[in-house]
């Protein structure tokens, strides 16, 4: 999507919220750099003479304004993605690497179960686990 909006999306929620906390007099919006809200058009008329004329005017890009909102959703919810991705990473190499994190895991969900009887579950599939890593 960076690609697509020319390197300014991978700032641009953040640009869009320095824009909301800036002074009114000093800003410019981000959301106009990467979506215009108005361009120069030109039209060309047959005149009454049957001439081609230019007929040069500014048009309103009304799509561009819903854009530009769709875009900051877009970006937060990608931003919220990646921590909830990252985080999910984190918590699983937690369990695969830290016995103890998993011991505490198993334990946490299985309270009437005896301790060593979850060391037992532990031990055993570590073993499986060891298996798997040599073939």
């Amino acid at each position: 999507m960076d690609a697509f909006l020319g390197g300014a999306f991978h700032s641009y929620g953040l640009d869009v919220l320095k824009f909301t906390e800036m002074d009114q007099d000093k800003r410019t919006d981000p959301m106009v750099k990467v979506f215009p809200r108005m361009t120069k058009c030109t039209f060309h008329r047959f005149g009454s003479s049957g001439d081609v004329q230019r007929h040069d005017a500014l048009c309103i890009l009304p799509l561009n304004i819903i854009n530009e909102k769709i875009y900051v959703f877009l970006w937060f919810w990608m931003v919220t993605l990646g921590f909830i991705t990252i985080m999910i990473l984190i918590y699983r190499m937690l369990t695969i690497f830290l016995p103890n994190f998993r011991y505490v895991l198993l334990h946490a969900r299985t309270r009437m179960t005896r301790g060593y009887k979850l060391r037992a579950v532990l031990d055993n599939t570590e073993i499986a686990l060891n298996h798997m890593k040599s073939h």
